[in-house]
């Protein structure tokens, strides 16, 4: 390399290290002027900025910016059987790295601590969607907390002292995990009242006008409050309602917004039982059109992912009742460079 060249190359090394460092300070600054509030449970507290948005449903809490920003944070506390031992929840942790490697750029874990318990730090990128996830996961009491932050390689740079400070603010509430020996069956959820039911319709609808910085994108507004209120006069002709039904009701509705960062969880009975008694479909699967293929294979048969599904058990996969379908999510581009990746590999 010749000294122009290498004053050139200088040049440019020092800009881009000055850019970083704009970031950072700017991350800093950001970070030491917000306002902060404490979010408690049961079974933590952590602090967050006052100006972001804050959801809680079930045992799981999530925080964004109100701006609009692709980024925010979420909380899952899960005590099932499945993480009723250290060693159950770290095979957990191994398996969940496994299928992040499948999918990420690049993937880092690290030990740290997090209010004095040990815990592990899961760093994962995808360049192809620019896209980050910081995932700290620790165990208390027979019980998993998972903190998951999520956004673009940017965003996560721009909000990285923000992301410090709520990592070292998190503390244990003192909380203790009760024994049970139950075993859980696959049920229908509990039965809401007609009052309860429309209630719960409606705290979904005012939530995602109110969180999702830009729910009408791929839905037009008109059509998703024509699609609501059919949802309302179906419930109405109901004297009650199981959770399952009111579920198969309302993630069809979320799904429509074609978002792949929203979805309605089922409730806590249902998927605690795959968990701990239940056979479940072995595959996650991608749709396209009246076409199946393998995502993921979680099952003893050796099934390549990519490999299109052409009948279940027998059955034809083309013109099967396509309503289940309906409640999962996602968006047609990010369809397309999955299926293409996955095809290619």
């Amino acid at each position: 390399m010749d000294i122009s060249s290498f004053k050139v190359f200088f040049c440019f090394l020092v800009l881009l290290l000055l850019g970083i460092s704009v970031l950072l300070y700017s991350s800093s600054e950001a970070a030491s002027k917000l306002v902060w509030k404490e979010f408690s449970n049961k079974y933590f507290k952590i602090k967050y900025p006052e100006e972001w948005n804050l959801v809680q449903v079930g045992n799981r809490v999530g925080f964004a910016p109100i701006s609009g920003d692709y980024f925010g944070f979420d909380i899952e506390i899960d005590d099932s059987k499945d993480v009723s031992t250290l060693e159950l929840f770290e095979n957990r942790i191994y398996s969940q790295t496994k299928i992040l490697r499948s999918d990420a750029s690049d993937i880092k874990m690290e030990r740290i601590k997090i209010d004095s318990q040990s815990a592990y730090k899961i760093i994962a990128t995808n360049s192809l969607y620019q896209g980050k996830v910081i995932i700290i996961c620790v165990y208390q009491d027979k019980t998993a907390f998972e903190l998951t932050f999520t956004g673009t390689e940017n965003e996560h740079l721009k909000n990285s002292k923000i992301v410090e400070e709520i990592i070292s603010s998190f503390r244990f509430n003192d909380f203790k995990t009760e024994d049970t020996k139950k075993e859980t069956k696959l049920v229908q959820g509990r039965k809401l009242t007609l009052e309860e039911a429309l209630a719960d319709a409606q705290y979904l609808f005012e939530q995602l006008e109110e969180v999702h910085p830009n729910l009408y994108n791929h839905y037009s507004k008109e059509e998703a409050h024509k699609y609501y209120h059919q949802i309302i006069e179906e419930i109405s002709q109901k004297t009650e309602i199981s959770t399952l039904e009111l579920y198969q009701l309302l993630a069809p509705y979320v799904a429509s917004f074609k978002d792949g960062h929203t979805s309605l969880e089922i409730y806590k009975e249902y998927t605690n039982y795959p968990k701990q008694v239940g056979k479940i479909f072995p595959l996650d699967v991608i749709i396209k059109g009246d076409q199946l293929f393998v995502a993921n294979n979680f099952g003893e048969t050796r099934i390549s992912v990519g490999t299109e599904i052409f009948s279940i058990n027998g059955v034809s996969v083309v013109g099967v009742d396509v309503d289940p379908l309906k409640l999962t999510l996602g968006e047609d581009q990010v369809l397309d460079a999955v299926l293409e990746i996955i095809k290619n590999r």
